[in-house]
């Protein structure tokens, strides 16, 4: 079984990581091909791991006709049975390039739910042809799939299926000494979705905390310009955008990790903080409410909730070391359960044998 994987946005992030992960599971899936940017974070991670990588501009307009080109020939020199999607970028050029093959696109959150009226219309078109174009649909959080059913983005009976995002989990949680801890981490791109200018916000609320932001992206200036406005200069520190391993190695320096985003898929990121211990303050948005079941597991908030309220959130769980360690533990156990690679990864099997199945027929 031989599958393209394209994704056009190579940039660091949850779906990249998640799609390194499929890749590396190659000898478990099939013969794993990459189609990504040119010259992008996951293009030069993938071949450092040895993988096999195809570089072309998929990032340009949305209707140019150069990333269509470039998936058809890709289609042709590699001939896959199955040509599966990240994105809606991916999948729309994809779709235009009518090549024919069994195709899988995995949503990775719908980015036009939280537009105006005129992009949200055009959004959810461009959503609905990318679906209807679709062999198999995969949902990462059954948040989206609701949305798609409720704006008709998909018939009743189109082959999905959600499969919750994983990571490699381990027996025992990372034990933090809360005490010594002071640091409210952010990591993410600086992009007003992930909405870091609120994370600066309930940072000017918490004078006995240090803030770290990891990330980077179009509002760099604005939080640098926020930062200096609020005279926080020595207590938050931009670091930039990280690798995947290198963020692994600074969630360990936080007391917590405060999300601030607008709207979500599955993020990959609250996972790997639960694997180590670390609580999560998100605000509730997307598919968060499913990896936090309960108020006990990680701790949500309305995302209109002002900075001076998630402060307070903050304050009340890290005063208390206790309710700390139970809610790393809990979360750890729900990771445990629910959030694991290994699972992820033969759901995702599942489909493909499926799909070659169907085509053998």
């Amino acid at each position: 079984m031989r599958i393209l994987q394209i994704v056009a946005d190579g940039s660091p992030g949850g779906g990249t990581t998640h799609v390194l992960q499929v890749l590396e599971h190659h000898s478990d899936l099939g013969d794993m091909i990459l189609l990504t940017d040119a010259g992008s974070y996951l293009a030069k991670k993938s071949k450092s791991l040895g993988l096999n990588v195809i570089e072309e501009r998929l990032m340009g307009s949305r209707l140019s006709r150069a990333p269509v080109q470039a998936i058809r020939q890709a289609c042709r020199k590699v001939a896959p049975d199955i040509v599966h999607c990240h994105g809606g970028r991916a999948c729309f050029h994809s779709s235009r390039s009518a090549h024919g093959l069994a195709q899988v696109y995995t949503v990775h959150g719908f980015h036009f739910a939280k537009k105006n009226t005129l992009p949200r219309l055009v959004g959810r078109l461009v959503e609905r042809y990318c679906i209807g174009r679709s062999k198999f649909v995969i949902y990462v959080c059954h948040y989206d799939r609701q949305i798609a059913a409720t704006d008709r983005l998909m018939s009743t009976h189109h082959p999905h299926r959600v499969i919750h995002n994983g990571i490699p989990v381990g027996d025992r949680a990372h034990q933090l000494n809360y005490t010594d801890s002071n640091i409210i981490g952010f990591v993410g791109r600086l992009v007003p979705q992930k909405n870091p200018l609120k994370f600066v916000e309930v940072m000017e609320h918490l004078p006995a905390f240090n803030g770290i932001v990891v990330g980077d992206g179009e509002l760099r200036s604005s939080i640098e310009a926020a930062i200096d406005a609020r005279e926080l200069q020595g207590r938050v520190q931009l670091v930039g955008a990280l690798d995947q391993s290198d963020v692994l190695k600074i969630l360990p320096k936080f007391a917590c990790l405060l999300m601030t985003s607008e709207w979500e898929g599955l993020p990959i990121l609250p996972l790997e903080a639960m694997k180590l211990g670390i609580p999560v303050v998100a605000s509730a948005v997307g598919g968060l409410p499913e990896i936090f079941d309960t108020q006990s597991t990680g701790i949500l908030f309305k995302s209109e909730l002002r900075p001076i309220d998630i402060a307070k959130i903050i304050i009340d769980l890290l005063h208390d070391p206790l309710k700390c360690q139970q809610t790393a533990t809990l979360a750890h156990a729900r990771l445990l359960e629910h959030f694991s690679e290994d699972a992820m990864i033969e759901d995702l099997r599942q489909v493909y044998d499926q799909l070659c199945g169907e085509r053998n027929r």
